[in-house]
């Protein structure tokens, strides 16, 4: 199993990847300090893709991305994304400020309406100011700058405790480096399926736009798609990912999957680690099942279970004995085996094992850990997005 991380260790990067450039702004969408709007531009069209919520409410501005990826082929310009209001759950105003600003993006940078994607994290029910955020956007096509990697991170925070973003390099085949950037907003609302929790994956390699989508599809199965913190997913739940090409080559296929794949578990540790009132981080690993969906079934239905949270040593058996692809108890050890307990099941016979990794409060200093399947306590439920 990883190594879990700690925040003291994590460097962010300094640079977005070549051909992206990033401005932010504090327009009155949340409040308390920091900015809360933010843009995202690449310096061309470029190969876009997007997983977006399966929720059946979703947001307005998931809505609008889904039907511009379809309309543009997989082609994008621009992402604007803000923090402190979701855009869910407002009718009809909802759908016409997604509009107003996905339109004043494209007015802004001279571009189609359908390259331009969009999306919204914070609280539910409440109205974006879209005046003000029409008034800044101007502004901010004109400031954008590619050393903007923090500014980025923070300006999509809602109940996080710190910025998350990583860096990958893999060589290119002329003998440069490509370089893959993510960043990711999410610590409430968590569960499979993404939940809350919003993610941008960058890398300046060429790769046409459906061979991006299957990678980001994959990238975020093995990774966003396998985290719990309380059992809620969300309405606005996305990750976008967007190559520029501006390296001017490809990758090797499997080093820039491998480096994707990364990316996108080191985004989803920090985002189980940074769970709200979170004191512990478990990491569920299931071996010997028939398939590696049945395996993920168990892992999910042991890490998600109430039960298991409180009392986790005796819920195993309840946990996961819930799943159809587990036949009940043949053999169950207590026997701690350097932190580990182990319990496996009949019909496989499916193992399972797991940690506990016990954390202090969550802060500046506190850890960035977490696992493929993993469900963080937490003390209270927000109703951020």
């Amino acid at each position: 199993m990883p190594t879990p991380h700690r925040r003291a260790d994590i460097t962010l990067p300094s640079r977005l990847p070549t051909g992206f450039s990033a401005a932010t702004a504090k327009v009155g969408i949340r409040t308390g300090a920091g900015d809360d709007l933010l843009l995202l531009l690449a310096d061309r069209p470029c190969a876009a893709a997007g997983v977006l919520t399966r929720n059946r409410f979703a947001a307005a501005p998931v809505t609008r991305t889904r039907r511009h990826l379809a309309a543009s082929g997989g082609v994008a310009r621009a992402v604007l994304l803000n923090a402190g209001c979701a855009n869910a759950a407002t009718g009809e105003r909802g759908d016409l400020d997604a509009a107003t600003s996905v339109r004043c993006v494209a007015a802004a940078i001279e571009c189609p309406v359908e390259q331009v994607l969009v999306n919204s994290t914070g609280v539910i029910g409440r109205p974006l100011p879209i005046e003000s955020m029409v008034a800044a956007i101007p502004r901010l096509a004109e400031e954008t700058r590619s050393d903007r990697v923090e500014a980025t991170a923070r300006a999509i925070m809602t109940t996080d405790s710190a910025p998350k973003a990583v860096e990958r390099t893999v060589a290119a085949a002329n003998g440069g480096v490509i370089r893959i950037v993510g960043v990711a907003k999410g610590s409430g609302m968590i569960h499979p399926d993404m939940a809350t929790m919003i993610g941008l994956v960058l890398t300046d390699a060429e790769i046409e736009p459906a061979v991006l989508a299957t990678l980001l599809r994959e990238s975020a199965d093995r990774s966003f798609n396998r985290v719990s913190v309380d059992g809620d997913t969300s309405t606005n739940d996305s990750v976008f990912a967007l190559a520029s090409g501006a390296a001017g080559v490809a990758a090797e296929p499997t080093d820039l999957v491998e480096a994707v794949h990364a990316v996108c578990l080191d985004l989803a540790r920090m985002i189980v680690a940074d769970g709200e009132g979170a004191s512990r981080v478990l990491e569920v690993e299931v071996t010997s099942a028939a398939t590696a969906a049945h395996a993920r079934e168990v892992a999910h239905t042991v890490g998600s279970s109430l039960r298991f949270a409180p009392r986790w040593p005796a819920a195993i058996p309840t946990g996961a004995g819930s799943s159809p692809r587990s036949g009940g108890p043949r053999r169950n050890s207590n026997r701690r085996r350097s932190g580990w307990r182990r319990t496996s099941y009949r019909s496989s016979p499916t193992a399972a094992r797991w940690r506990i990794m016990k954390m202090p409060p969550r802060g500046p200093s506190a850890p960035n850990a977490s696992t493929s399947a993993s469900i963080s306590t937490p003390a209270t439920l927000g109703k951020t997005t």
